[in-house]
């Protein structure tokens, strides 16, 4: 049974408090952005995003009275949030979040700390605290009491009732997957589940958009039942993740010489890659509500490890040795992966719409990095004649005694060049002078 009560923040650590909060706030807002200060006071600042800017809530894990050294973390947070925002959009409103009602002296400290702030600023203590736990009690339950055991032997219990020997039926498959659903989603802080049924085999590539895990079995009445998991907030795959072991077996005698050479293009740039049947073993995931463990065969897919901060835009520029910038073009990034090895695919499009750019960046050698690009020409039809211009011009200066250069969007500096030699000169290997 859930409980509910006076939650004791004071017999509970500073880091623990810190990561309660985030997920309490999480629930009210889904689409929270976090960071994490560097100046190595802990606390975590999470940041609510509106429609003209942020509310900072700067979470702090301090359950007894702020001292000196309380203070002066707050104040190097403070500080760091005033002098480096690193936020997209302005801060509209500041909070300082800690499990205790200020003193008056603690208030007046406050108000002074913050008295320059160009926007609204708050303690939210005990109170504040007291009324999440409340709108929230399961994530206190979840933490801080048996929430997470509970929930898992309920969800392992529940889910054990369409996988029982004997045949089952539609209707009670159903029923027993409505109840997971139920108990489950009123328990769980970070997943919602769904579920669905098909006749046939569902496509893993047909997926629904936002599912972060789908488990699929054949039930014994016929058909076949899907469990979706969906994160419930932006961090919840941070907070609980899903990990997992394999084993990849491909023999190149047994017609999966493919498999091979995207496993090692996975491995060497980040590519995603396609598992068929007879290529996957030992396969073990470890995942919510019991829908996780060991496996035997079946197919998969290992997506791309993508690059989450690589630059959005970058500058291509065709450099004459005598006359300078020839052309230039700008492209927009489309994927950027990187492998376990070090090496990084770079795919881009023309804004214009004219080319598509692939670059393959070789992994870090005594030698230097070497990068590997080709370019190709789109389909114009249709297309303005002043969009597409700079990257048809752009492509048409591709031509000895030229060099071309990778460069980035703002600035000079330059991430990779080429001197071509001949006419035909594509996709060749090139000294690459920098990286993403």
């Amino acid at each position: 049974m859930l409980q509910i009560g006076p939650v004791a923040w004071g017999a509970h650590g500073g880091e623990l408090l810190e990561k309660v909060m985030a997920v309490l706030l999480a629930q009210e807002h889904p689409n929270v952005l976090r960071r994490i200060p560097s100046s190595g006071d802990g606390g975590v600042d999470i940041c609510v995003p509106t429609t003209t800017g942020f509310d900072v809530y700067q979470v702090k894990g301090f359950a007894f009275r702020i001292g000196a050294s309380e203070r002066r973390q707050i104040s190097e947070s403070w500080n760091s949030l005033c002098e480096d925002p690193r936020l997209p959009r302005p801060v509209i409103s500041y909070q300082l979040v800690v499990p205790v009602d200020p003193t008056s002296g603690e208030q007046d400290w406050f108000e002074d700390l913050t008295a320059t702030a160009p926007f609204p600023c708050y303690w939210r203590g005990a109170v504040f605290w007291d009324s999440m736990a409340s709108r929230y009690p399961y994530v206190i339950d979840y933490y801080l009491r048996d929430g997470r055991e509970r929930v898992e032997q309920r969800a392992n219990a529940l889910m054990s009732a369409f996988q029982a020997g004997q045949p089952l039926q539609p209707l009670q498959v159903a029923a027993s997957l409505d109840l997971l659903r139920t108990a489950v989603n009123r328990e769980h802080p970070h997943f919602v589940f769904d579920f669905m049924a098909s006749d046939e085999a569902p496509d893993p590539q047909a997926v629904p958009e936002g599912v972060a895990l789908a488990h699929s079995q054949q039930i014994q009445g016929g058909g076949w039942v899907s469990v979706l998991v969906r994160p419930r907030h932006a961090h919840a795959l941070a907070d609980a993740p899903m990990a997992g072991t394999l084993t990849v077996v491909v023999d190149r005698r047994t017609g999966l010489a493919a498999v091979a050479d995207a496993m090692e293009d996975f491995l060497t740039f980040g590519t995603g890659v396609e598992l068929p049947a007879g290529s996957i073993q030992d396969l073990s995931i470890t995942a919510p509500a019991g829908l996780g463990g060991n496996f035997e065969g079946g197919v998969g897919r290992i997506g791309p490890a993508r690059i989450s901060e690589a630059p959005s835009r970058w500058r291509l520029a065709v450099v004459h040795p005598v006359d300078g910038d020839v052309a230039e073009a700008v492209v927009v990034t489309q994927s950027a992966t990187r492998g376990e090895r070090g090496g990084i695919e770079l795919i881009a499009e023309d804004v214009g719409g004219a080319f598509e750019f692939l670059a393959r960046v070789s992994p870090p050698a005594e030698d230097g990095c070497f990068v590997k690009y080709n370019l190709r020409a789109l389909d114009a039809t249709n297309k303005p004649v002043t969009e597409v211009l700079p990257g048809t011009r752009f492509l048409a200066a591709l031509q000895p005694p030229t060099m071309f250069e990778l460069r980035e969007e703002y600035g000079s500096g330059v991430l990779g060049r080429h001197t071509f030699t001949s006419s035909n000169d594509r996709g060749v290997c090139a000294p690459w002078s920098g990286g993403i």
